[in-house]
């Protein structure tokens, strides 16, 4: 038995032996990677890797080059950079406009095909070059975390849906889904979230604007946050944020292509425009909410099968329930036929600080 126990601590110390070891000083940690189209038919590459130094804000260290292929990046960025470059803390990748409309499928297949690379790495496309945005100053935790916190605390707080590297890749491989991305852009000294890329397959086909992101989430997700101003029949306008949300789906026995949201919100009023808030008051502001949510999700929808795209998974939920339609080839040929109708329920449990 000790022989065994021997044999195999021995040959446990010999693996440890083989593995490479990198000292945290002595190697600069990619932490963002960013691509815009080069010259020619070339890729350019845009890198950030931290500079931590004793008692002061973390730097940004930029590096940039064109390489012919996206896998060639990090290898031509080697032969100018003073110490190993390492991928393995990658937190964001960020693709430019113009490279999202050209397709992304090589550049995301360059990250997947990284070991090192984790799969909640953040993606996101940009307005204008990614090389601008990533050669910014933002604040003194560093480029990397000031891009991750921003789209993160819009993902668990705001309307933003869950995105990244393992989401992007389940959503495009999917049989009757499309991918979606954080669009960013410049805003003099900071960067702004200005809405949802839309995606066919690999290529940015189009966007939702911010105002739109809500109704995107509460016909993807299963949980909506946020504060949303309507107008009441009346005239005035009232203030209503959502704590909870649910979704529900329904397919007709009788014809399978006609598919039923039901959403239901639960939320309070946080202000309202015109002295006390009456009954009578609440039920017209759930009425009004519930008709606005009824209409921009339609119009959402509609949008989606005039471009042929489907990032709310419809066409998933049709192949899913209706049997033989597995076999179909093409399912975009389903999702042209599919009849969408969204219902909506609202309820406001409470009315805040304002009684």
């Amino acid at each position: 038995m000790w022989k065994i126990l021997s044999f195999i601590m021995l040959f446990m110390l010999m693996l440890y032996g083989c593995l490479d070891k990198e000292i945290i000083d002595d190697v600069n940690l990619v932490m963002v990677i960013g691509y815009d189209v080069g010259e020619g038919n070339k890729i350019k590459g845009t890198i950030v890797a931290p500079e931590y130094k004793k008692e002061q804000p973390v730097d940004s260290k930029v590096m940039t080059v064109e390489s012919d292929l996206s896998r060639d990046l990090i290898s031509d960025l080697q032969k100018e950079s003073p110490a190993p470059l390492v991928y393995g803390k990658l937190q964001f990748a960020l693709y430019s406009e113009d490279v999202a409309k050209q397709g992304i499928e090589k550049y995301v297949d360059s990250l997947e095909r990284d070991a090192s690379v984790g799969s909640k790495v953040i993606l996101a496309v940009c307005k204008g070059e990614a090389k601008n945005l990533l050669e910014g100053k933002y604040g003194q935790q560093g480029t990397a975390t000031y891009f991750r916190n921003l789209v993160e605390h819009n993902m668990h707080r705001e309307n933003l849906p869950i995105i990244n590297l393992h989401t992007y890749l389940r959503n495009f491989r999917m049989k009757g889904k499309d991918p979606s991305l954080p669009l960013l852009e410049k805003k003099n000294d900071h960067v702004k979230i200005t809405g949802l890329a839309l995606f066919q397959k690999d290529k940015m086909v189009g966007e939702i604007e911010n105002d739109q992101l809500f109704y995107f989430k509460l016909l993807s997700d299963r949980y909506v946050k946020g504060i949303h101003t309507i107008t009441i029949d009346d005239g005035n306008k009232a203030s209503i944020e959502s704590i909870r949300s649910k979704r529900r789906s329904n397919i007709d026995e009788k014809n399978p292509f006609h598919l039923t949201i039901e959403l239901e919100i639960e939320g309070y009023l946080r202000e309202y425009s015109e002295g006390t808030v009456r009954p009578e008051i609440l039920k017209k502001a759930e009425k009004a909410f519930e008709k606005e949510i009824v209409k921009n999700s339609m119009e959402m929808i509609d949008m989606f099968k005039e471009k042929n795209i489907d990032p709310v998974g419809l066409g998933e939920e049709i192949l899913s329930h209706a049997r033989g339609l597995r076999k179909v080839k093409n399912w975009r040929d389903i999702y042209s036929k599919m009849e969408v109708d969204v219902h909506a329920d609202v309820k406001i449990t409470e009315t805040g600080v304002v009684q």
